[in-house]
């Protein structure tokens, strides 16, 4: 069990599904710079592998974009999704999904969300 920056207590599954833990505390972090300093028109980006996810949902060799809400209604995934095209490296375009978030939801006391479960990464 660890505590984020944010405060949010995490339960640890699965030790190689480490990168989304770092990402949080970076988003963090970004998220209270942006606040402090009024940044106007902010938006934050994280880049990862997330391989077992794109062999899983994509295929072999494809990337994905994964949007949030916000960045959705701006329309980042597609607009990226543009420029991988003409580059000759699309992007497949995933969703957020409510289970997605009921996954991660904490199952006992004391936790407020599951980093992983303890399956292999590309499951998690």
């Amino acid at each position: 069990m660890i505590t984020a920056r944010s405060g949010v207590r995490l339960r640890v599954g699965n030790t190689d599904a480490e990168g989304r833990m770092a990402m949080v505390d970076s988003l963090c972090k970004m998220r209270e710079r942006v606040e402090k300093e009024n940044l106007p028109n902010a938006h934050l980006f994280t880049v990862a592998t997330l391989t077992g996810h794109a062999c899983i949902a994509a295929g072999d060799g494809y990337s994905i974009c994964i949007d949030n809400s916000v960045a959705r209604n701006e329309g980042h995934c597609y607009k990226l999704q543009e420029v991988g095209n003409a580059v000759g490296d699309p992007f497949e375009v995933s969703y957020l999904r409510k289970d997605d978030f009921d996954f991660n939801c904490g199952k006992v006391l004391g936790e407020d969300i599951l980093q992983s479960n303890n399956a292999p990464s590309s499951r998690t």
